[in-house]
């Protein structure tokens, strides 16, 4: 999720795998690897968001062999990957973003063993480095779109079911009661949600495969955008 404005979040989705160096070293604040600019564990499928004081946040993913519930972030200042607290549910292929007030919200994605897709979402306080539970969404989500709306609430939509199926639905979580709802459908399904970015008219340009569609937050409705000169993939 890409938000142009002034509190701009960046989430970059990575198919790669970062190579690991030796041992990390143990450091006041976490672990923190040796090697300046390399992960101390190698990870895919995984997002990535941009924190308040300019670290970058790598919550979970998946390692070549299993799940993980790890997390590191990337100090620009040295240049290094440091440890922070674990993710209470391993999770991969799910969506983060980072709220107007610093924290930083998980949803959905998968365990990667018994369940196709998560219901459940934490949220990450960068001033303690630990994850809290929050109230699950409505709906179990793999690889959902999300957007933080200019109000403050945030948006989810699309993604795979636990059985793997798209979803066509859509949901909101309020920051300030812990909540989620219901939200208008789009009108497409769509598994492997795409993207979604927030528009300066405060509207959510929300675009896979070959359709795109505009969310309003003022009238809560969803609007057709036009069809996409060429079938969108994400990784």
């Amino acid at each position: 999720m890409r938000r142009f404005s002034t509190s701009c979040v960046t989430v970059l989705w990575l198919g790669v795998v970062f190579a690991c160096g030796p041992a990390p070293r143990a450091d006041a604040g976490g672990v923190e690897a040796p090697v300046p600019g390399v992960l101390s564990t190698p990870r895919r499928l995984l997002p990535y968001v941009a924190l308040e004081d300019g670290r970058v946040l790598a919550a979970g993913g998946h390692d070549g062999s299993r799940t993980l519930g790890s997390c590191e972030v990337f100090d620009p200042d040295t240049g290094r990957w440091r440890s922070t607290g674990a993710l209470r549910t391993a999770r991969r292929n799910h969506a983060v973003v980072r709220l107007l007030d610093g924290r930083v919200l998980a949803v959905g994605g998968s365990n990667g063993v018994t369940v196709g897709a998560l219901a459940s979402t934490e949220l990450y306080a960068p001033d303690t480095g630990l994850w809290t539970q929050a109230a699950p969404m409505t709906e179990a989500r793999n690889d959902p779109a999300v957007a933080v709306l200019p109000d403050g609430r945030v948006l989810v939509a699309g993604g795979t079911d636990v059985d793997l199926q798209p979803v066509r639905s859509a949901e909101l979580f309020d920051p300030v009661s812990g909540t989620w709802s219901v939200a208008e459908a789009p009108a497409y399904a769509r598994g492997g949600a795409g993207t979604a970015v927030v528009l300066r008219t405060g509207k959510v340009l929300f675009a896979s495969g070959l359709q795109s569609e505009l969310y309003d937050p003022v009238t809560g409705h969803w609007e057709k955008a036009g069809a996409v000169g060429c079938v969108l993939y994400t990784s």
